[in-house]
């Protein structure tokens, strides 16, 4: 926590950086439905949880991903969403201008939600890995 206060001190940003000891899942939760915007940095082969959460939660993402998945995932469920997928400050630097000015003029889309929850629904998920171990038994049994 020191080190990230003398960075934000060191930046002239620390009226802009609250240092908390560690919050409930719940809480980040909260933090996050009450977010215009969700950064959204993975890094290949896998998808963040974060992911899932902002989907659900209607948060649009900045995501800075490689091609795949995640950004399948992302512009299937989540059109509001802005999407970098090269390593480019410049890049980023316009996304984050265009979130805010589809922020200022009441732009943003919601998320898929109704479908999302309906794809990724512990239910149906459990079902597909059924039928997957079902296939394998019956291949390999």
């Amino acid at each position: 926590a020191e080190h990230v206060h003398h960075r934000a001190v060191e930046h002239d940003v620390e009226d802009l950086v609250i240092i908390n000891s560690r919050i409930s899942y719940q809480e980040v939760l909260n933090v996050i439905s009450r977010s215009h915007l969700q950064l959204l940095r993975i890094l290949k082969p896998a998808i963040s949880t974060k992911l899932f959460e902002g989907i659900a939660l209607n948060v649009p993402f900045l995501a800075t991903i490689h091609p795949g998945e995640a950004e399948n995932l992302i512009q299937q469920y989540s059109p509001g969403s802005l999407i970098v997928t090269e390593e480019s400050g410049d890049k980023i630097a316009e996304a984050i201008l265009l979130a805010r000015e589809r922020y200022m003029n009441k732009q943003i889309e919601n998320n898929d939600v109704d479908n999302f929850l309906n794809e990724f629904s512990r239910e149906k998920l459990t079902i597909k890995l059924m039928n997957i171990i079902e296939i394998n038994l019956n291949t390999h049994g």
